[in-house]
């Protein structure tokens, strides 16, 4: 209320948005000869000119039901001075008082309701040194102080300081290590959290190895790149993974699940990695171990911009020589000494528009070897070998060079459009490029007769034995395509985000496309085979031979006969869809209590289609498994891959292609016999459709006793799954 006479002529400044009472007052009559009075009884504020020598006096009320408004607002900024990276979560508490508040993602806090004069304002970040300063807050008004934070104490004045001697090698990992803890620290439930440069470069640029070194994660390996990841020895299935706490579409060959497969996501855009290890009502039902969550580089990050970049290479120690190398395929032939590259430029432009722009490409070829004997009386089909004195059965030796490219391109944009509002908005690319070529020999005794077996020697029954020869070739791309926005309103009452995501993720498995068959099988059938020399790893020598003792080269695959040859070129879809809105509110109830409710709603489509086919070889008498059948004739060795270094001591092979089986083919069709009802039956199998629907509420109580010590969080939540999808009916009635 006030008088007309009283504040007629004065010009208040124009103000518009979100306040409490007190703070919209004080923006008003700043700059102005206007005060405020509060009174308790009728919870109003009158206001008039204050006295002076030629003011009227508005007639005072009742002493004891009006005093002066009592009460300001502080906000402000904190700046790492080490990094010039402005800190999330720093905590910034006014002494004497239970207030507190933390910093957002870019630094900013905001206190209401702070007394009205000097206070001492304490602002704390784990790792850096705390600062104490005296701030003067008046009444009604809003108060900015903008905070440094150091590794030493330093002051908070004009005066020159000396500093102490510091090596600039440690600040990145001091720095990290001290986000991570300060997050953990004040977090509301048991939760790692990791900055993007704790553990330095990542040089293949997959989160997975990043995520490795985070306690209670364990990252599921496919081959020899990370895959899935899993919290608190929960399956992948039931850890989900988000970006800014977006679903992420994951084109997963896996089946029909919710696992992310992790080479979808690049490091380089990453700011820090949250592993949550305990489920809260704001969290997804799935989350029964925990969940990870992914948090994009932003520009208001930094204080001023910040262009990083690295080259490398990389290579594998067995081939460490220039120049290109043949494969057992035509994709996996080509150089050993990969390039590699990564650049991150941040751009702060003001204190209102910033952007980011990373870029990632990587290369690597790997080449794997292992040892996998077979012991009898594990094989129980064979009377050889006892517990004590086992016989060794079966020998296999893989060999798996592959070569992997990926790149990856992300751009960020926030803009802080009010004072109290933020969009951000996002957009990233990962595709991948990764052929891999598996050829392995599997050497069988077959049956063994009583005392033809010892500790180190194994020699098999006239005939009894053969050595299978496989080939899997294979070429898999795929692209992740990730758009996000997210909307923040940071008000004195209420605090809201809005946010949604649509991301789409395709995988391509492509073999005949590319000039050669997935799978190929061939065989040295009706053989003797013998083991010597046998030690833990692997027999030192094994030898074949026909029934009548003319000795066979089993390391040659043009000794073996042709078997099948097939195709399995898969395609896999997946469109993922999400919005979620967020409120929150701080009641001040005799001690701090906040209550946050949100809605989520999250739609996933993804789309399968696995055709194959297979097919028998029978040469041209259209007979399988004879004479005309044996690769020596035909030219499918693989001529430049054959006779290379081998593991474990062993002496090189004479390898199978599949690619030039695939000219054979071309050329030859006839000699190949389609498998048609094995192609139906398995194309439809593998082929389904699938769309899940989730739709959820929930409603979150923070409550911190004895002065913050004790922090409890509890609450409800509501969600609900729909799934439709198709597939094949297995329909008993019809057979």
């Amino acid at each position: 209320v006030y008088p007309a006479n009283e504040v007629r002529g004065v010009r208040t400044a124009p103000v518009q948005g979100e306040f409490t009472v007190q703070d919209g007052i004080g923006r008003l009559r700043g700059g102005t000869e206007l005060r405020a009075t509060f009174d308790e009884r009728s919870g109003t504020f009158a206001v008039a000119k204050a006295a002076g020598p030629n003011a009227s006096v508005a007639a005072p009320a009742p002493a004891t039901a009006v005093r002066a408004l009592g009460a300001g607002t502080l906000e402000g900024r904190v700046l790492n001075l080490t990094s010039k990276s402005y800190l999330t979560n720093a905590r910034i508490t006014i002494e004497g008082t239970t207030l507190g508040a933390f910093t957002d993602e870019s630094g900013e806090f905001r206190l209401v309701g702070v007394p009205a004069g000097e206070v001492n304002v304490r602002v704390f970040f784990t790792g850096l040194a705390a600062q104490t300063v005296r701030v003067a807050v008046s009444a009604g008004e809003t108060v900015r102080r903008d905070f440094e934070l150091d590794r030493s104490p330093r002051a908070v004045d004009d005066k020159v300081v000396a500093l102490r001697e510091f090596v600039v090698a440690e600040a990145r990992e001091t720095n990290a290590a001290a986000i991570a803890i300060n997050e953990q620290r004040f977090a509301g439930n048991i939760k790692s959290v990791v900055s993007g440069d704790e553990y330095g470069d990542i040089g293949e640029g997959n989160v997975g190895a990043f995520l490795k070194f985070v306690p209670g994660v364990t990252i599921d390996m496919a081959g020899f790149q990370p895959n899935t990841v899993s919290v608190r020895g929960v399956p992948a299935n039931n850890t989900p993974l988000t970006v800014d706490g977006n679903p992420i579409a994951s084109a997963a060959t896996s089946g029909t699940n919710r696992n992310f497969e992790l080479v979808g996501l690049s490091m380089n855009n990453i700011a820090r990695v949250e592993v949550s290890k305990t489920p809260t009502p704001d969290m997804a039902a799935n989350s029964l171990g925990g969940a990870v969550n992914v948090i994009s580089k932003s520009a208001f990050e930094l204080a001023r911009p910040q262009f990083n970049y690295h080259v490398f290479e990389s290579a594998n120690g067995m081939y460490l020589s220039l120049g290109e190398k043949s494969g057992p395929g035509k994709g996996s032939s080509g150089w050993r000494i990969r390039p590699g590259m990564d650049f991150s430029y941040i751009v702060p432009v003001s204190k209102a528009f910033g952007f980011t722009f990373n870029g990632t490409y990587f290369s690597r070829f790997q080449q794997s070897y292992s040892s996998q004997p077979t012991w009898s009386p594990i094989a129980t089909n064979n009377a050889a070998g006892t517990a004590a004195s086992p016989a060794l059965l079966s020998y296999r030796l893989p060999s798996a060079p592959a070569i992997l490219s990926r790149e990856s391109f992300s751009v960020t944009a926030d803009w802080k459009f009010t004072p109290r509002d933020v969009l951000s908005v996002g957009a990233s690319y990962s595709g991948t490029d990764q052929f891999t070529d598996i050829v392995d020999q599997t050497w069988t005794v077959g049956t063994v007769a009583i005392g033809n077996y010892g500790p180190d020697f194994t020699r098999g029954n006239a005939g009894a034995g053969s050595v299978a020869y496989s080939t899997q070739s294979r070429r898999k791309a795929g692209a992740t395509i990730f758009t996000n926005f997210k909307w923040r309103h940071t008000g004195p009452v209420w605090k809201l985000d809005a946010g949604g995501a649509y991301s789409t993720s395709t995988v391509h498995y492509r073999d005949v496309d590319e000039g050669f068959f997935e799978q190929a099988a061939y065989t040295l059938r009706a053989v003797t085979v013998n083991f010597s020399g046998i030690s833990a790893i692997r027999p030192a020598t094994m030898t074949t031979a026909t029934t009548a003792g003319v000795p066979v080269d089993g390391t040659n695959i043009n000794n073996a006969t042709i078997g099948s040859a097939r195709s399995n070129q898969a395609d896999v879809l997946a469109v993922v869809g999400s919005f979620n809105v967020n409120a929150r509110r701080d009641f001040d109830v005799g001690i701090p209590l906040t209550l946050k409710a949100g809605l989520d709603l999250r739609r996933e489509d993804r789309d399968m289609r696995n055709p194959q086919l297979s097919r028998n070889f029978v040469g041209p008498d259209k007979v399988a498994n004879t004479a005309d059948d044996v690769v020596g004739r035909y030219d499918l060795e693989s001529t430049g891959y054959s006779g290379q270094h081998m593991a474990w001591g062993l002496a090189p092979r004479r390898w199978q292609s599949t690619a030039k089986l695939w000219v054979l083919y071309q050329q030859r069709p006839e000699y190949f016999v389609l498998n048609e009802t094995s192609a139906i039956s398995t194309s439809a199998n593998n082929s389904r459709k699938i769309t899940e629907t989730v739709s959820a509420g929930y409603l979150r109580a923070d409550a911190r006793l004895w002065q913050n010590r004790l922090w409890l969080v509890g609450g409800a939540r509501y969600e609900r799954t729909d799934d439709d999808g198709y597939g094949v009916l297995n329909d008993l009635r019809a057979t």
